[in-house]
């Protein structure tokens, strides 16, 4: 934290590397778009940079080491911190910073493809943090704390905005014991904290929560991932706690939330942060969906990493992708509004099932041209399917409401090299101690939801499986591209 603001104070673009990079390729791929001219470590990563940079072939570039016993070579280029401070200064004027200048960067996930780096101007930053209409502490004598890392958007901003509000913050280093975050709460008495949707699933079920006091939690701000209703309900069933999801992305910010304290929870999005004027849910022909068809969300905002003209740091392709002329941001995720006008996440494009659709029939009557006969034959001997594509959520959540004894559900598309598509197939984890039989178990969840779903092509075709605990990327998420790889070789 204070290296990302001394950095911004300087007049210099501070490119936060994601916690998770824990190789020197990993690093390397930032650094090459980065670009770097200095690089600020703690003396446990130095190593690990050199590393990068001999990679990037930037042996040039001066390190800076953060920690108490810190190595100090100035002659190779590394710097102790601490030794820097120690050396006299001359005063020197305070820096004017242009509103409309980048300040920092922050990582994508890299879930849906390689990193990229959102530029972040000191201009939308600052938007960002007046924006917030909450208070993170409403007693002194409490906490705020924070425990998703601070190279991810929201972690960095609900950090940050602890500071900004004089709340006394706790900033956790990730990834930590779940055990560990109750007995914080209980030493610190935190009022709010963030938490992962993996969090959020230990306190609905784990037996740790009975150890501690945690009576003065009143919220919990998750984000990064959809957070099923049911979630919600369970963990203020259980500990008395809010919770407040917030749905946005590293380029635009929050664009809603929904809580367990104030909204009526429905399946959707809850309430729009940027105002329903700056939303559209787009077909694929770039029109606006109809009422109930799903499409890719876009948003327009103040608060995007495009405002400047900036996109992506130093990857001019990849912005013109994702941010529009007309100044909409395409989110890659799928929407539907209903009746009511509420927005209901559908997950990402990237994540829908293509499975086999209505088979096309011409004959011969049908068919207007002189090669009709041609085509018939042709059409005889091939048949030729429309290819349905839709995305898993509404699966998942009909899992969730099968059994209480579900802690986390996910479901994919299996590639059946026979068929020629892929049959949607759930992977369930159940809650600890579970007695259930796991095949009598999956039975029933796959007849429960094959009996609800709207089209027979939505049908678990590909069947359940009890796992003991779903595969995650780097960033803590879900990883669906494995599970799709595990399900085909299962389903053939």
């Amino acid at each position: 934290m204070v290296a990302t603001h001394g950095i911004m104070a300087a007049g210099a673009i501070a490119a936060i590397l994601p916690i998770e990079c824990k190789s020197s390729q990993e690093v390397a791929d930032i650094c090459k778009q980065a670009c770097p001219t200095l690089a600020v470590v703690h003396a446990s990563t130095l190593e690990t940079m050199k590393d990068a940079l001999a990679t990037c072939m930037m042996t040039d570039v001066q390190i800076v080491v953060i920690g108490q016993d810190a190595k100090h070579d100035p002659k190779n280029g590394i710097h102790s911190l601490h030794k820097l401070i120690e050396q006299p200064r001359h005063d020197a004027e305070a820096m004017v910073m242009d509103p409309n200048d980048i300040s920092f960067t922050i990582c994508t996930s890299g879930t849906s493809g390689p990193r990229k780096l959102a530029a972040i101007s000191h201009g939308v930053a600052a938007l960002r943090q007046s924006s917030a209409s909450y208070s993170l502490i409403t007693n002194k004598a409490h906490s705020y704390m924070s425990c998703q890392p601070i190279s991810l958007a929201f972690g960095n901003a609900n950090a940050n905005l602890g500071i900004h509000q004089r709340a006394r913050t706790v900033v956790c280093r990730t990834p930590i014991p779940f055990e560990t975050i109750c007995a914080l709460i209980e030493r610190f008495k935190v009022e709010r904290t963030s938490a992962s949707l993996w969090t959020l699933l230990d306190f609905t079920h784990s037996p740790v929560v009975d150890k501690y006091d945690l009576s003065t939690l009143k919220c919990i701000l998750s984000s990064g991932q959809h957070v099923p209703d049911a979630v919600m309900k369970a963990v203020k069933a259980r500990i008395n706690a809010d919770v407040i999801a917030i749905y946005g992305s590293t380029e635009c910010a929050a664009i809603s939330s929904r809580s367990t304290a104030d909204y009526t929870l429905n399946g959707s999005e809850g309430k729009i942060l940027l105002g329903r004027e700056n939303l559209r849910v787009v077909d694929e022909d770039g029109n606006d969906a109809a009422v109930g068809q799903p499409g890719e969300l876009w948003v327009k905002s103040y608060k995007l990493a495009s405002v400047c003209d900036n996109g992506y740091y130093n990857n001019p392709e990849a912005s013109a992708k994702a941010f529009r002329e007309d100044g909409y941001y395409r989110t890659g995720d799928y929407f539907v509004v209903d009746n009511d006008g509420n927005y209901q996440y559908r997950g990402r494009m990237s994540d829908r099932i293509r499975t086999k659709g209505k088979t096309v029939n011409v004959t011969r009557e049908q068919s207007n041209t002189k090669h009709d006969g041609l085509i018939c034959v042709l059409l005889t001997l091939m048949m030729m399917m429309m290819i349905m594509q839709f995305p898993p959520a509404f699966l998942e959540d009909l899992c969730y409401q099968y059994s209480e004894d579900i802690r986390e559900c996910c479901v994919v598309g299996a590639f059946s090299t026979i068929l020629g598509y892929e049959l949607p197939r759930a992977y369930v984890v159940l809650v600890e101690n579970s007695k259930k039989d796991q095949q009598a178990f999956t039975d029933g969840l796959v007849s429960y939801v094959n009996n609800r779903v709207p089209q027979a092509e939505m049908q678990l075709s590909g069947g359940a499986k009890c796992l003991e605990k779903l595969p995650l990327t780097t960033s803590y998420r879900v990883d669906r591209y494995k599970l799709r790889g595990i399900a085909q070789e299962e389903v053939n």
